[in-house]
């Protein structure tokens, strides 16, 4: 299955991306309470070793061997960087090799977060015997952090062993529901979704391949490389709360090495927190998602900041490999089961994972109540309105047969003026049966419209929530609309069997009737996209501004606009978004208007022997560098 011989050439099998994530995925939901060598520190730990043979990728040896002044933290073209430095075990020049990696598009697969959250299970998250792995309360000791294995053995200085790493591997394996004897896991971890021949690594820190590195982050360039998450800033207060030793770590008293990791750290505890906001939402069960640092008021602010810039839902959607994956599906037989009946710490354990299952039993119970009741609200009023129709044609019927008897009577007299009498009749009966008659019929058809527009909606909602409500509401609409008009009143049914009203639901209800101008307008305003075209400063403004203008002057939310488009365009207003916030944010600071400072920006991106392109000016406030406007230079 594994060895440090790293041979794969006996697997007959052919793995694929796909694969990998049905390995990885069940271990970030933590389904591991009833395993025995892989609790919530081991889990974290074989992510890591998963992801580095994934991600980077390094040999068993190699990732057993590593310490934490290994890890050297830095920023290529603007992106923020792991670079690993481990033993050259290829060819004799040189003693070390360098690998290097982004963080992903997908959190499910990012090396970042998966060393970043087993950092934090070490110092913040204690084990179960409620002790920490690191104890930094006491200022006035001593920090030394530069030989701490990242790989923990059976001490924070001793790497794990071959043994362990087997141990781990094979319950991770079990948790995703594989056998260990049937897979290569050297081969199922090293598997991409592309092909490269070009070595992943490099002799020298200068010489990194950075192409394949972009493709392992799931990206082709860096011009197209972008990560959502990475939009919003966390709080400084939630930041401080996550490694808070690093305060500690000064040039006065620390040597090189321990200064370098402080900046891993605080690179890390910064991805992390944006990281968690998906995490929480998407693995609620996860060790990290049920700490105290990420269930405090400080998380939930950001969070919350997050929902309020319309981000949330696309943070999720873009950060996911299979973002409509619930955690549902995954095997029950990996649920809390008691393996010791008299542990305390696994009772406690079992309980939180059943009380979690019921709150969220009770808020799905609690959203159908609602829906139920909202449709029988809705159903009720159409129920209620074409009574009232019904009643009236009935009337209006009567007065035609009536009109009709009329008729009779007065065509079997010899009365001579019959037939100006009967034609009298005849013009008043036609003007009634075109003014009053249709206007009711007319009626009866918008109910059924405006109901068939209210249940699709609530069923594009319900979609959203459950897709298997969804299915069930398709197939029940149709008949609360339509039979009841069959039945009773032939006359409407001939009029709704022609209209657009009376076919099945469509995902769209405004195709069930023609729209107004109005409404013509606000949908020509939701489908408008940024402008790829706008390539200076001065045009990217104004399509921007443009489109937030006609957004708001047709009341629509930046979260529907962006529901509507996919995740590059998601993506591509995020790159735009962050050169109009600091624009913004640089005229209120300076106590002038934004015009003023887009010509400063102007300039400082021309006047430059290679000028400054929109997404270099973006990448640059993104990873935090400073752009000086008052020097042109």
């Amino acid at each position: 299955m594994m060895s440090d011989s790293e041979d794969s050439s006996s697997d007959p099998n052919e793995y694929s991306i796909e694969d990998y994530y049905k390995l990885v995925r069940p271990l970030w939901a933590a389904r591991n309470i009833n395993a025995n060598y892989l609790n919530n520190h081991k889990l974290l730990r074989t992510l890591v070793d998963f992801s580095l043979s994934h991600s980077l990728p390094l040999k068993n040896l190699q990732k057993r061997e590593l310490e934490l002044g290994d890890i050297i933290p830095t920023k290529i073209n603007y992106v923020d960087t792991l670079i690993i430095k481990s033993k050259n075990t290829t060819d004799n020049e040189g003693l070390f090799q360098y690998s290097g990696c982004f963080r992903h598009q997908f959190v499910e697969f990012c090396p970042h977060l998966a060393i970043s959250a087993y950092l934090f299970s070490r110092f913040h998250i204690p084990d179960e015997y409620g002790s920490f792995e690191f104890i930094l309360s006491d200022a006035t000791k001593r920090i030394s952090l530069e030989e701490v294995k990242l790989l923990k053995g059976n001490n924070k200085l001793s790497a794990i062993s071959y043994s362990q790493q087997h141990k781990s591997s094979i319950n991770a394996l079990s948790i995703s529901g594989l056998n260990y004897k049937d897979i290569n896991l050297t081969k199922l971890l090293s598997t991409q979704d592309f092909e490269y021949t070009e070595k992943a690594v490099s002799r020298t820190l200068d010489g990194l391949p950075h192409q394949i590195m972009l493709q392992l982050a799931g990206f082709d360039s860096f011009q197209n490389y972008n990560i959502p998450r990475n939009a919003i800033e966390p709080h400084q207060e939630l930041l401080d709360s996550i490694f808070p030793f690093v305060n500690q770590i000064t040039p006065e008293f620390y040597n090189e090495d321990m200064l370098r990791i402080k900046e891993l750290l605080i690179m890390l505890r910064r991805s992390l927190c944006q990281d968690m906001v998906v995490i929480k939402q998407k693995y609620p069960l996860n060790p990290l998602s049920k700490s105290d640092i990420f269930n405090s008021r400080e998380f939930e602010k950001f969070s919350k900041q997050v929902e309020d810039a319309g981000e949330l839902d696309g943070w999720v959607h873009d950060s996911c490999f299979s973002p409509n994956d619930t955690n549902e599906d995954l095997p029950h037989d990996n649920w809390p089961v008691f393996q010791d009946p008299d542990s305390k710490a696994e009772l406690q354990r079992v309980i939180e994972f059943q009380m979690s299952k019921l709150r969220s039993l009770d808020n799905q119970v609690s959203l159908y109540a609602q829906e139920q009741s909202h449709m029988y609200s809705v159903l009720s009023k159409f129920i209620e309105t074409q009574n009232e129709v019904f009643q009236r044609q009935s009337e209006y019927m009567q007065r035609v047969q009536n009109s009709i008897n009329g008729l009779v009577i007065l065509m079997s007299s010899k009365n001579k003026n019959t037939i100006p009498l009967a034609q009298q009749s005849l013009n008043e009966t036609r003007n009634f049966i075109n003014t009053v008659e249709s206007t009711n019929l007319k009626q009866g058809l918008d109910t059924t419209i405006e109901l068939l527009a209210k249940l699709n909606s609530s069923q594009m909602q319900q979609y959203q929530l459950q897709q298997q409500q969804a299915h069930q509401l398709q197939q029940t609409q149709p008949h609360s609309s339509v039979i009841p008009i069959t039945n009773n009143h032939p006359v409407f049914n001939i009029h709704a069997a022609t209209s657009p009203s009376s076919k099945s639901l469509s995902p769209d209800p405004q195709s069930q009737t023609p729209m107004s101008p109005v409404q013509l307008e606000r949908q020509r305003v939701l489908n408008r996209r940024l402008s790829r075209q706008a390539t200076t400063l001065f045009e990217m403004w104004d399509d921007f501004k443009g489109l937030e203008k006609e957004l708001k002057d047709h009341e629509i939310t930046v979260t529907e606009w962006l529901k509507v488009h996919g995740s590059s365009e998601r993506q591509f207003r995020h790159t735009r978004l962050k050169i109009i916030k600091f624009i913004e944010d640089e005229a209120q600071r300076r106590g002038t208007t934004v015009e003023y400072v887009k010509e400063r920006l102007h300039n400082k991106m021309r006047n430059r022997l290679r000028p400054w392109t929109l997404d270099e000016v973006q990448r640059m406030l993104t990873s935090g560098k400073r752009i000086n406007l008052d020097d042109n230079r």
